[in-house]
């Protein structure tokens, strides 16, 4: 017996055994993931149900395009996250073959902060996709009711996170639709994104629907344009969802999904430490760079945004304290305890934490803290464990020769070659400088990174030293303490050195945004003379974002005359001469300039086309088959017919010619002829039917008769599936089968 869960289709199970107790219970008449008592120890569970070789436990969430189960793969044994895709999608050739596209190239990406996926196949007609279980919780449950996450907790949240996007960009995967949803904990805490290749499927049903942004809240300016997207429209997500979590609200907001995107079109986004002025300048710096509206002003790379935020993390870790309503990574993770005896466990287990801190680069403060809360060293280990630290010493000890050879070898060879750089040239070399850039200060900012966490460890322990089972280690820690404050404070040095380069670097960003601000305003003085104001307007703007928001303007105004010329040409309509509609069309898509504006002409010249062409299949065959029609209740009998004119039979013999629009007066009279061959099956061929009932289709779309253009639409798709296509795109507001 089959069941459906949210348009699922999966087999019911007879029996399955109790979790709690092992009683096996027969379940065959109830329907599945019904909650249910076992009737020997009372224990309340689902009834699962049967989809192949997976058995599916529970439904843990689901959406337009499916649902996601907790689920056994009985195949090899173990707990997974299934997510199993609508029939209706399965019945869709081009989706299942991008569906496996994608999923195949994300399985590919193997990364602790990515979900892993296992596998994918099609079951009952049914895509799925079989991923890794993660089951720590995810970030949005943390954010309900407005909650607010410490500085640090979501720095390191949201370096994990990037890591993760990083990873992926270089398999050649951008995600699309990063949101808190979409950011899961494993059980150790640590952060994994989810649902990498699934997003742009999820965009192509939002569309074909009607609904284009996806998640407003987090979307970047560039893909709610209908624009190519990169990683830096990630970036862009990733920076409103860290708004987010530091402020407990989204950064834009709006009555309705539209007005949310438009928010972020017309203004920047705003500073964050209006709303949260505890946030640090070097995190408020990072979150608005990342929120940039053109994508050539965000982070060039994810190492460059890693670099910033690391950096921040070690400042935000300096100043954080507990604040009432703000949720710390500390306060979740350490227990206090007054018990003296512990007191040479936590020197023990701080030099552990050097010795971890010592052997791998740039390894995040949360992780290293949580290491420290669940070390048991004995006292015993506590002079080897001197030796360790002895290691950090020696690690910092070589820092200040690596940054010189650093600042040599990358950053005065750039700063040379930037002096040297025309406008035009930094056009096209900018972004391999801020690669060489980057490179450069992720060298300091681990260093920054590393020095910041052994002061940490030390100043720990020194706190610890009091009691007299350590009172023997008190001056080794103080002298390599004090060594450490030197290089702490050498490697801040060459950090502000460097920090001295970026405005160098920005003074030439600048030089090319005026460049090519420049550009756009040449071709603005090409556009017809309405269009002059905008042109002006266009002319005057001094940087890119200016530059867009004109573009935009009048990317809004070719989309209004395509919509005027929509309605002047049903003139052209009415009387079937679709030629000269064509030739207005033509004339309206070659001075429109904006991708938008000719898009939308493209459009209304392709129904036209479609139009024309069902003229011209008709007139194609009435040859072999005269049409006999109905004419304001007098049958015509239809001979010969050309673009101009019909042939019809006179009453005494003969044929008479006459104009189409004389011959067939009324729309209904066109869609009678057109309807006769359109269900010829004999004299008809199968493609010049199909081709016919999309012309009726959108001849009724065109004259405001969307019942019947439905209709058509269906059967025209019956009879040629692949017409599909072609009904989305020129009528997107139908109800298809």
């Amino acid at each position: 017996m089959s069941g459906r869960q949210a348009g699922i289709i999966a087999d019911r199970v007879a029996e399955f055994t109790c979790i709690h107790c092992g009683n096996i219970m027969d379940v065959s008449e109830i329907a599945s993931f019904t909650r249910i008592q076992c009737p020997e120890c009372e224990g309340e569970q689902r009834v699962p149900a049967q989809l192949g070789s997976f058995l599916l436990l529970e439904p843990l969430g689901s959406g337009g395009m499916g649902v996601i189960y907790k689920a056994i793969d009985q195949t090899l044994g173990r707990y997974v996250a299934l997510k199993v895709m609508k029939k209706s999608l399965g019945d869709n050739p081009e989706f299942v073959k991008s569906f496996q596209h994608e999923a195949r190239a994300a399985a590919a990406l193997n990364h602790k902060n990515v979900v892993q996926i296992y596998s994918f196949g099609q079951e009952k007609g049914q895509p799925y996709i079989v991923m890794e279980l993660v089951d720590g919780g995810r970030l949005d449950k943390m954010l309900e009711g407005g909650k607010q996450l410490d500085e640090a907790h979501a720095l390191e949240i949201h370096i994990q996170v990037t890591e993760g996007l990083y990873a992926a960009s270089q398999a050649g995967l951008v995600h699309g639709d990063i949101k808190p949803a979409n950011i899961l904990f494993g059980k150790s805490g640590e952060a994994k994104v989810v649902d990498f290749g699934l997003a742009s499927f999820i965009g192509q049903q939002d569309t074909q629907g009607g609904e284009i942004w996806g998640t407003p809240y987090y979307i970047a300016p560039e893909k709610a344009k209908g624009r190519p997207v990169d990683f830096r429209s990630d970036i862009y997500s990733l920076g409103g969802t860290l708004f987010h979590v530091l402020t407990g609200v989204p950064p834009f907001d709006g009555d309705t999904p539209i007005n949310v995107v438009l928010a972020r079109l017309n203004q920047p986004a705003p500073n964050i430490q209006t709303i949260r002025p505890d946030i640090t300048d070097q995190t408020a710096a990072m979150i608005a760079r990342t929120l940039a509206v053109e994508p050539s002003m965000r982070h060039p790379s994810y190492l460059a945004l890693l670099a910033d935020m690391r950096a921040a993390h070690a400042v935000a870790l300096k100043k954080s304290s507990p604040r009432k309503g703000v949720t710390t990574s500390v306060q979740r993770r350490v227990k206090v305890t007054k018990k003296p005896q512990f007191k040479i466990i936590a020197i023990a287990t701080v030099l552990a934490l050097a010795v971890v801190a010592a052997s791998v680069w740039g390894f995040s403060f949360y992780k290293t803290r949580k290491l420290a809360a669940e070390q048991k060293a004995e006292s015993a280990k506590i002079a080897g464990d001197l030796e360790s630290i002895e290691k950090v010493s020696q690690r910092l000890n070589r820092l200040p020769e690596e940054i010189t050879s650093t600042v040599q070898k990358d950053i005065f060879p750039l700063d040379e070659r930037i002096n040297k750089l025309t406008a035009t040239e930094t056009f096209f070399i900018l972004p391999e400088i801020h690669e060489d850039f980057d490179k450069a200060m992720m060298a300091v900012s681990d260093a920054f990174h590393i020095a910041g966490l052994v002061a940490a460890i030390l100043r720990t322990a020194r706190e610890a030293s009091d009691s007299r089972e350590t009172a023997g280690l008190t001056n080794e820690i103080d002298n390599l303490q004090t060594e450490m404050i030197k290089r702490y404070n050498w490697v801040m040095e060459s950090k502000e050195s460097l920090n001295k380069m970026i405005p160098i670097a920005e003074t030439k960003q600048r030089e090319v945004n005026t460049v090519i601000a420049k550009r756009k305003q040449e071709e603005a003085r090409k556009l017809q003379e309405e269009r002059k104001r905008q042109a002006e307007e266009l002319k005057k703007q001094k940087d890119a974002e200016q530059a867009e928001k004109a573009l935009q303007e009048l990317a809004n105004t070719e989309t209004k005359q395509v919509i005027a010329k929509q309605s002047e040409v049903k003139t052209f309509l009415n009387g079937y001469s679709f030629e000269n509609a064509i030739k207005e069309i033509k004339i309206l898509l070659d001075n429109c300039q904006t991708t938008e504006g000719k898009n939308a002409a493209r459009i209304l010249l392709e129904k036209y086309r479609a139009l024309s062409e069902l003229k011209k299949l008709i007139i194609k065959n009435i040859p072999n088959q005269p049409a006999r029609i109905n004419i304001r209740g007098n049958t015509q009998e239809i001979r010969l017919a050309d673009d101009a004119e019909l042939s019809i039979l006179a009453p005494g013999g003969g044929t008479a010619k006459t104009t189409w629009k004389a011959a067939l007066p009324e729309p209904r009279n066109f869609l009678s002829l057109a309807n006769f061959y359109a269900r010829n099956e004999s004299k008809v061929s199968l493609d010049d039917r199909a081709q016919i009932m999309l012309g009726i289709a959108i001849f009724c779309y065109e004259t405001d008769t969307k019942q019947h253009a439905e209709l058509y639409a269906n059967m025209a798709i019956k009879t040629k599936p692949n017409i599909r296509a072609d009904v989305v795109r020129l009528m997107p507001e139908l109800a298809l089968e």
